[in-house]
Protein backbone atom coordinates (compact mmCIF):
# COMPACT_ATOMS: atom_id res chain seq x y z
CA UNK A 1 0.00 0.00 0.00
CA UNK A 2 1.36 3.42 -0.94
CA UNK A 3 0.59 5.14 2.37
CA UNK A 4 2.93 2.72 4.16
CA UNK A 5 5.64 3.14 1.56
CA UNK A 6 5.25 6.93 1.45
CA UNK A 7 5.00 7.17 -2.32
CA UNK A 8 2.40 8.28 -4.88
CA UNK A 9 1.42 4.81 -6.08
CA UNK A 10 -2.10 3.43 -5.96
CA UNK A 11 -5.01 5.78 -5.32
CA UNK A 12 -2.97 8.89 -4.44
CA UNK A 13 -1.06 8.55 -7.69
CA UNK A 14 -4.25 8.15 -9.72
CA UNK A 15 -5.77 11.22 -8.07
CA UNK A 16 -2.61 13.18 -8.83
CA UNK A 17 -2.66 12.11 -12.49
CA UNK A 18 -6.36 13.03 -12.91
CA UNK A 19 -5.82 16.38 -11.17
CA UNK A 20 -2.86 17.14 -13.44
CA UNK A 21 -4.93 16.31 -16.53
CA UNK A 22 -7.79 18.55 -15.42
CA UNK A 23 -5.42 21.37 -14.49
CA UNK A 24 -3.75 21.09 -17.91
CA UNK A 25 -7.03 21.50 -19.83
CA UNK A 26 -8.68 24.01 -17.47
CA UNK A 27 -6.72 27.12 -18.58
CA UNK A 28 -7.52 26.54 -22.25
CA UNK A 29 -11.21 25.98 -21.50
CA UNK A 30 -11.30 29.05 -19.24
CA UNK A 31 -9.56 31.20 -21.86
CA UNK A 32 -12.08 30.41 -24.59
CA UNK A 33 -15.09 30.40 -22.26
CA UNK A 34 -14.25 33.84 -20.89
CA UNK A 35 -12.93 35.50 -24.08
CA UNK A 36 -15.37 34.26 -26.78
CA UNK A 37 -18.32 36.24 -25.35
CA UNK A 38 -16.34 39.37 -26.29
CA UNK A 39 -16.41 38.01 -29.91
CA UNK A 40 -12.61 38.37 -30.05
CA UNK A 41 -9.88 36.03 -28.92
CA UNK A 42 -6.40 37.54 -28.93
CA UNK A 43 -5.62 35.91 -32.28
CA UNK A 44 -8.94 37.07 -33.74
CA UNK A 45 -8.20 40.59 -32.55
CA UNK A 46 -4.88 40.54 -34.43
CA UNK A 47 -6.71 39.54 -37.63
CA UNK A 48 -9.67 41.89 -36.92
CA UNK A 49 -12.24 39.12 -37.19
CA UNK A 50 -15.13 38.31 -34.85
CA UNK A 51 -17.16 35.28 -33.81
CA UNK A 52 -20.88 36.07 -33.79
CA UNK A 53 -24.19 34.25 -33.51
CA UNK A 54 -26.03 34.27 -36.83
CA UNK A 55 -29.36 34.33 -34.99
CA UNK A 56 -28.73 37.40 -32.85
CA UNK A 57 -25.74 39.14 -34.43
CA UNK A 58 -24.09 39.19 -31.00
CA UNK A 59 -21.10 37.40 -29.61
CA UNK A 60 -21.89 33.92 -28.23
CA UNK A 61 -23.13 33.63 -24.66
CA UNK A 62 -20.94 32.39 -21.82
CA UNK A 63 -22.80 29.05 -21.82
CA UNK A 64 -22.26 28.51 -25.56
CA UNK A 65 -18.65 29.65 -25.23
CA UNK A 66 -18.03 27.20 -22.39
CA UNK A 67 -19.49 24.21 -24.28
CA UNK A 68 -17.62 25.22 -27.41
CA UNK A 69 -14.38 25.55 -25.41
CA UNK A 70 -14.81 22.09 -23.87
CA UNK A 71 -15.42 20.57 -27.32
CA UNK A 72 -12.45 22.43 -28.80
CA UNK A 73 -10.08 21.21 -26.09
CA UNK A 74 -11.50 17.66 -26.35
CA UNK A 75 -10.94 17.62 -30.13
CA UNK A 76 -7.39 18.92 -29.70
CA UNK A 77 -6.69 16.25 -27.07
CA UNK A 78 -8.18 13.55 -29.32
CA UNK A 79 -6.00 14.53 -32.27
CA UNK A 80 -2.97 14.59 -29.96
CA UNK A 81 -3.76 11.12 -28.57
CA UNK A 82 -4.20 9.65 -32.04
CA UNK A 83 -0.97 11.26 -33.26
CA UNK A 84 0.89 9.90 -30.24
CA UNK A 85 -0.56 6.42 -30.82
CA UNK A 86 0.29 6.54 -34.51
CA UNK A 87 3.90 7.65 -33.93
CA UNK A 88 4.53 5.42 -30.92
CA UNK A 89 7.56 3.18 -31.21
CA UNK A 90 6.36 0.92 -28.40
CA UNK A 91 4.07 -2.03 -28.92
CA UNK A 92 0.54 -0.73 -28.28
CA UNK A 93 -0.70 -4.19 -27.26
CA UNK A 94 -4.15 -4.77 -25.88
CA UNK A 95 -5.96 -1.92 -24.20
CA UNK A 96 -8.16 -2.18 -21.15
CA UNK A 97 -11.87 -1.48 -21.71
CA UNK A 98 -11.76 2.15 -20.57
CA UNK A 99 -8.75 2.94 -22.74
CA UNK A 100 -10.41 1.26 -25.72
CA UNK A 101 -13.54 3.41 -25.25
CA UNK A 102 -11.39 6.56 -24.90
CA UNK A 103 -9.59 5.64 -28.12
CA UNK A 104 -12.91 5.18 -29.97
CA UNK A 105 -14.09 8.59 -28.73
CA UNK A 106 -10.78 10.05 -29.91
CA UNK A 107 -11.36 8.57 -33.38
CA UNK A 108 -14.84 10.14 -33.54
CA UNK A 109 -13.60 13.55 -32.36
CA UNK A 110 -10.65 13.48 -34.78
CA UNK A 111 -13.01 12.53 -37.61
CA UNK A 112 -15.11 15.55 -36.63
CA UNK A 113 -11.98 17.71 -36.87
CA UNK A 114 -11.33 16.33 -40.35
CA UNK A 115 -14.91 17.01 -41.41
CA UNK A 116 -14.61 20.50 -39.96
CA UNK A 117 -11.49 21.15 -42.04
CA UNK A 118 -13.27 19.95 -45.19
CA UNK A 119 -16.29 22.16 -44.47
CA UNK A 120 -14.06 25.17 -43.91
CA UNK A 121 -12.10 24.52 -47.07
CA UNK A 122 -14.77 23.49 -49.56
CA UNK A 123 -17.99 25.32 -48.64
CA UNK A 124 -18.93 28.83 -49.71
CA UNK A 125 -19.54 30.04 -46.14
CA UNK A 126 -16.24 28.58 -44.82
CA UNK A 127 -17.96 27.78 -41.51
CA UNK A 128 -16.40 24.95 -39.53
CA UNK A 129 -18.33 22.18 -37.80
CA UNK A 130 -18.52 23.98 -34.44
CA UNK A 131 -19.85 27.10 -36.17
CA UNK A 132 -22.57 25.01 -37.78
CA UNK A 133 -23.46 23.26 -34.52
CA UNK A 134 -23.64 26.49 -32.50
CA UNK A 135 -25.07 28.75 -35.24
CA UNK A 136 -22.04 31.05 -35.28
CA UNK A 137 -19.76 32.45 -37.93
CA UNK A 138 -16.36 34.10 -38.05
CA UNK A 139 -16.73 37.39 -39.87
CA UNK A 140 -14.70 40.49 -40.61
CA UNK A 141 -15.40 44.10 -41.54
CA UNK A 142 -18.21 44.57 -39.02
CA UNK A 143 -19.42 47.78 -37.48
CA UNK A 144 -21.39 47.70 -34.26
CA UNK A 145 -24.92 49.11 -34.63
CA UNK A 146 -25.13 50.37 -31.04
CA UNK A 147 -21.73 49.76 -29.48
CA UNK A 148 -21.53 48.64 -25.87
CA UNK A 149 -17.85 48.33 -25.17
CA UNK A 150 -16.40 45.15 -23.72
CA UNK A 151 -12.79 44.35 -22.87
CA UNK A 152 -11.72 44.13 -26.54
CA UNK A 153 -14.38 46.08 -28.39
CA UNK A 154 -18.11 46.28 -28.91
CA UNK A 155 -20.33 43.50 -27.61
CA UNK A 156 -23.60 44.67 -29.10
CA UNK A 157 -25.45 43.68 -32.25
CA UNK A 158 -23.60 43.87 -35.54
CA UNK A 159 -25.08 44.75 -38.92
CA UNK A 160 -25.01 41.52 -40.91
CA UNK A 161 -26.53 42.96 -44.10
CA UNK A 162 -23.15 43.49 -45.81
CA UNK A 163 -22.35 40.51 -48.03
CA UNK A 164 -18.95 40.60 -49.75
CA UNK A 165 -19.81 37.63 -51.96
CA UNK A 166 -23.15 39.21 -52.97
Amino acid sequence: MSSREHDFGGTPGKVLVYAAQVLTAAPAIAYFAMILPSSHTLGMRARDIRLISLRTGRAPSYAVSFVRAVLTVAVAAAVYVLFERWTSVQDNGDLDHTSWIALQVAYVLAAGAGLSALLTTFTRSHRNLLDRIFGTAVVDELEAVVPVMGPWGPLNTFDLSYDRHG
